[in-house]
């Protein structure tokens, strides 16, 4: 690189824009655009330099040969892993539609066991009709609630 002096003349050249300068009718109007001084820019470029290229060690690769030998780790496939997964989850459902049962039994036997001790006491103030009815209202509801449970049953299997 040369020493950049007021007395060199490549200092002074340097000094001056990329940019050319012209004085022609149509630089002055604009309508070409702009004209790049190449001497100036490649005068430029010397002055910086080269940019250093830094050595990056190699990505590691795995050749294509690595993957057919077939060594056994002791992993387990991620097909039989995701067999098992899915067994789980299919028993974790079963169980907890199997507690879910079990559970509103447990509570409507209590509630029947509650109402029949009201229903005791309230036993000589109904007349027959009023007991037809209830009963009838009561086989109606189990029988629509019974279903809606097992449309229930059926949504969460297919989940």
């Amino acid at each position: 690189i040369e020493s950049v002096s007021p007395n060199n003349k490549t200092a002074m050249e340097s000094k001056r824009g990329i940019l050319k300068k012209s004085d022609t009718a149509e630089d002055k109007g604009g309508s070409m655009g702009i004209k790049w001084d190449e001497e100036v820019i490649k005068e430029h470029d010397l002055h910086r330099g080269q940019v250093a290229k830094i050595p990056e060690p190699k990505t590691p690769y795995r050749d294509e040969s690595d993957e057919d030998e077939d060594v056994d780790d002791g992993a387990p496939d991620t097909v039989e892993i995701n067999k098992h997964l899915s067994e789980a989850e299919e028993n974790a459902r079963k169980n907890a539609l199997e507690f879910h049962s079990k559970a509103v039994e447990k509570l409507s036997e209590q509630l029947r066991s509650k109402g029949d001790a009201l229903r005791d006491e309230d036993d000589d103030e109904e007349d027959e009709e009023e007991r037809k009815r209830r009963l009838e209202f009561k086989k109606k509801m189990k029988s629509h609630y019974k279903g809606e449970f097992n449309a229930a049953k059926l949504l969460k299997k297919y989940e």
